[in-house]
């Protein structure tokens, strides 16, 4: 069980219902893993009453189906910032301490802001002294939903504000896409089977594919589905392509991360046209309404400049809004060197190795065998394992990273270097998306993204794999 605590929330009352940390809380709620003590206690300027307060949380509830109950009243507060006088300061310090007491939080803080500038939200905990942890118990952490949407300066003066308060191990920074889940089946399958490392490079894999795809809908408040999407996809990259890591410690892997990260190779701005592509979701409903489609999709092919990946491509690719929650990454083998099966086609016989998470783990490897007793033409079978016990969706693996911040675990978060890695490398990006110079095209609900993305692969002997029954 995780250990007691307080949530510090700052922001409009309205935020909170409809944030990601209030989302984890109703589903760890659902499926018991909450610690036996915790409250919620926001913080904002907006005037209001304790019963208006409890009327916006009782609506929420009462939408995801979740019955109001008076004992309620003690897991969300709600506390008026307006003025931040020394009196102002004082009762809210009087309340968190007696919440503190009162529901015996050990006095364990987590701080999260519900707003992308939460450098009002620092002030309020630095004038509050409650940054630093306690000598004798109690942990101190902030948790911040990436990504920040903003410049390589702009992040990095972000990042001082946070580091005059906290100090890194106590920073927790979370994308979307990774949880535990994922993380333990990669390293297990990865470092505790002999066969695996030495086909993990360059010399065995000829290509590798990234597929992240949820059905969450797109968010139209979302400035760029680049700033969503790609920092996830960088660190499950980086994840995938790291070298092992000395011990099975947290600052361990991340430092073999950081690595990869470093390792990308630059992204030549004439060039972007011809590696990265955005979808938009063609909807009847918002052509019928002459509404112009959201990006939905994002395409991409990099490199990995270091002595395992060299030379090897990589292609990642999100969608927003399909059918299912999915995870793939399909490993090409290189074809064989020989020319004893001229006849078949090297695409239908080519190994893969295909490792799917949602919505339940899968392995799906890919081998060339006769096709009959009297031919040297071969046929592609699978060979296939999932575990249906333990099916997952990726809601439940998000929840989990909100378990691992109580429980002190940083593996999945990303670290200061790591963050400022992804926007330096993205920024190019960015900036061609501004300058309208990615290639944009319409692509159905039924299909993982544009059909143009297929010429991302160039001339090699591949092209997207596709799930079964998607």
């Amino acid at each position: 069980m995780s250990p007691p605590v307080l949530f510090l929330c700052y922001g409009k009352p309205e935020d909170l219902p409809e944030s990601k940390l209030f989302k984890n809380l109703l589903s760890l709620s659902r499926q018991n893993k909450l610690p036996s003590h915790w409250a919620c206690l926001l913080m904002g300027e907006t005037p209001l009453t304790g019963e208006e307060w409890n009327q916006i949380i009782a609506e929420k509830l009462r939408e995801e189906g979740l019955e109001w109950q008076e004992n309620s009243l003690t897991k969300f507060e709600y506390f008026q910032v307006a003025e931040h006088s020394t009196q102002e300061l004082t009762q809210l310090h009087e309340l968190i301490a007696h919440l503190n007491v009162q529901l015996d939080l050990q006095g364990n803080f987590l701080f999260y802001p519900l707003q992308e500038d939460f450098s009002e939200f620092l002030r309020i905990i630095h004038s509050l002294g409650l940054s630093r942890p306690p000598e004798v118990r109690g942990f101190r952490r902030i948790l911040l939903e990436m990504p920040l949407h903003s410049d390589l300066a702009g992040l990095k003066s972000k990042q001082r504000e946070l580091h005059d308060l906290f100090r890194e191990e106590q920073i927790f920074r979370r994308s979307y896409g990774l949880c535990p889940y994922i993380l333990n089946a990669l390293i297990s399958l990865r470092f505790s089977n002999g066969i695996f490392e030495p086909l993990w490079n360059r010399h065995q894999i000829q290509a590798v594919e990234i597929s992240l795809g949820d059905l969450t809908p797109v968010n139209r408040e979302q400035p760029s589905f680049i700033e969503e999407r790609l920092p996830a996809l960088l660190q499950l990259l980086s994840l995938i392509a790291m070298d092992p890591p000395v011990l099975r410690e947290e600052q361990a892997i991340r430092n073999e991360m950081l690595k990869v990260l470093l390792s990308l190779r630059n992204l030549d701005p004439y060039e972007i046209p011809e590696l990265a592509m955005l979808g938009r979701l063609k909807s009847e409903s918002l052509l019928q309404a002459d509404i112009e489609p959201h990006e939905s999709y994002l395409g991409l092919r990099i490199h990995i400049d270091n002595g395992r990946w060299n030379e090897t491509p990589f292609y990642l690719r999100s969608a927003a809004g399909v059918p299912q929650d999915r995870l793939d990454l399909v490993f090409h083998f290189h074809p064989v060197s020989n020319r004893l099966f001229q006849e078949s086609d090297p695409l239908d016989v080519q190994n893969t190795l295909v490792i799917s998470f949602f919505p339940e783990l899968k392995l799906e490897l890919s081998l060339g065998v006769p096709a009959g007793q009297n031919t040297t033409e071969l046929q592609a079978v699978q060979l296939n394992w999932k575990d249906e016990a333990n099916a997952k969706s990726m809601r439940a693996g998000f929840d989990a990273l909100l378990l691992d911040c109580l429980e002190g675990r940083q593996e999945l978060f990303l670290r200061a270097d790591a963050i400022e890695s992804i926007e330096a490398w993205i920024s190019p990006l960015k900036k061609a998306r501004e300058q309208k110079k990615l290639p944009r095209y319409l692509y159905r609900d039924s299909e993982w993204g544009p059909s143009e993305a297929e010429s991302l692969f160039e001339d090699l002997h591949a092209q997207w794999w596709e799930p079964e029954n998607f």
